[in-house]
């Protein structure tokens, strides 16, 4: 998993709920988004396994 990619998604993923809030959920596809930069559905593991530990 890229770190700077992780990074660039998540001040991308701010901006747009700062910009337009939940209204931005919406707008993308953000779970496909995720599972770009190899996040999985898995309560948070695969984040947790790549950044924490």
């Amino acid at each position: 998993m890229n770190k700077r990619a992780t990074a660039s998604f998540a001040r991308e993923f701010r901006e747009m709920l700062e910009k337009d809030g939940v209204a931005a959920l919406e707008r993308f596809d953000w779970a496909e988004r995720f599972r770009e930069l190899g996040f999985e559905m898995d309560c948070g593991n695969s984040y947790e396994n790549a950044h924490v530990r």
